[in-house]
């Protein structure tokens, strides 16, 4: 863990906590900036496919939330999730992935169909 990256990602969870999104350029025109995955505090994760290149979580003690640092080949977008994947998978995909949720639900409702239909053939 390097401590430069952790006090600066421990900067921009906050902001993400305070408000909405973080816009965090990768290069900021003096020096590169830190991956989260150096800061000790993220660890590797799935996201909706919007392009990026990894998405990134980082729990937020004594809540049931998560920060969302979703990076690009430029910069890393930063937000707060309701709820964590890793405690709350149902309500994270619920409030903070709905695509995913209908998705899901649909998928769950056909196979369900077509199980249904097969066993009826019996």
């Amino acid at each position: 863990m390097d401590q430069n990256s952790r006090s600066f990602w421990q900067i921009k969870i906050t902001e993400a906590i305070q408000g909405d999104v973080v816009v965090v350029p990768k290069n900021d025109g003096i020096s590169n900036v830190p991956k989260p995955r150096d800061s000790g505090l993220f660890r590797r994760s799935l996201g909706e496919i919007k392009g990026q290149i990894a998405d990134w979580r980082a729990s937020v003690p004594g809540t049931t939330q998560c920060v969302h640092a979703v990076e690009y080949r430029d910069r890393y977008e930063v937000h707060l999730d309701r709820y964590d994947p890793g405690k709350k998978p149902l309500e994270h995909l619920l409030y903070d992935s709905p695509k995913y949720a209908a998705i899901i639900a649909t998928g769950a409702v056909a196979t369900l169909a077509v199980v249904r239909t097969l066993l009826r053939k019996k």
